[in-house]
């Protein structure tokens, strides 16, 4: 895939995204780099990456 990255993919303390060539977007989950502590934080945050890659119409993704 080609263009640039999506503003939503810096946009998560603990949530990092990446999308390879072919297109599949990966969710990594993580505290401060390290393994994930699933907190008030991290549970409010996971919905909105997969929401907003959908929504971006160029990428024409769905999470």
């Amino acid at each position: 895939m080609t263009g640039a990255t999506p503003e939503y993919f810096t946009a998560f303390k603990n949530i990092a995204l990446s999308r390879t060539d072919s297109g599949v977007l990966t969710l990594r989950f993580h505290t401060d780099g390290g393994p994930a502590t699933f907190s008030g934080q991290l549970h409010t945050d996971f919905p909105a990456p997969c929401s907003r890659s959908a929504r971006t119409a160029t990428t024409g993704s769905w999470c």
